[in-house]
């Protein structure tokens, strides 16, 4: 859309729903953390999409198997960390991204 159409827009009181940057670790170790904002519906993948506000700004991270059972317990508002610890052999021997979540109690 033209920047001068979302102007107009913006003007009209709209606001732009905008998706963050992509989270997708690569090292063990890596983390992300800072306030769940939203949960969207992936409908794609049949999944949901965790919109997380860091001190860079908001950040998507797409729900796996694992991460939407640990994030269940997580709500709109939660200050999280999760951590990503590598690939791990499932039961059925494929390969699957391993997190550990975290909540800061208040």
């Amino acid at each position: 859309m033209e920047q001068t159409k979302i102007e107009e827009l913006k003007n009209e009181g709209f606001k732009k729903i905008e998706s963050g940057d992509i989270w997708s670790p690569v090292e063990v170790g890596q983390q992300i953390k800072g306030v769940l904002a939203d949960i969207r519906q992936n409908t794609m993948y049949d999944n949901h999409i965790f919109d997380i506000e860091t001190e860079n700004g908001k950040m998507s991270v797409f729900g796996t198997s694992q991460l939407e059972t640990l994030m269940s317990e997580v709500k709109q508002g939660d200050f999280i960390l999760i951590v990503y610890n590598g690939e791990v052999k499932t039961q059925n021997g494929r390969m699957r991204k391993d997190f550990d979540v975290f909540i800061k109690e208040a």
